[in-house]
């Protein structure tokens, strides 16, 4: 998938504000990858008034995959799951009095 820069590198010659399908077309005929068409068309169908809107807008990846293991792993380790604490589940505790 194209990141964001990727995307607006293939802008250079759109005049803005212009709409999705306009940015489509300029890409297209300045030679960009079918992953960066790919990520123009599935912006919502809006005017964009300059290349930091469509870089905002553009369905790029968030972070780079991570390996599966370490996805595994943080799933697992119960100090992060950002659960409350009064929600855990804790050892009853003796009352002296």
């Amino acid at each position: 998938m194209a990141s964001a820069e990727q995307v607006v590198e293939y802008l250079n010659d759109v005049d803005f504000p212009a709409g999705r399908d306009d940015l489509v077309r300029v890409a297209e005929q300045a030679g960009a990858p079918e992953d960066v068409i790919r990520a123009l068309r599935a912006m919502p169908p809006e005017e964009y008034g300059s290349k930091a809107e469509v870089m905002r807008s553009a369905h790029t990846p968030a972070e780079p995959d991570q390996d599966p293991s370490v996805k595994a792993a943080q799933a697992h380790d119960k100090k992060h799951q950002r659960i409350a604490e009064p929600l855990r589940d804790v050892e009853p505790t003796e009352v002296h009095e």
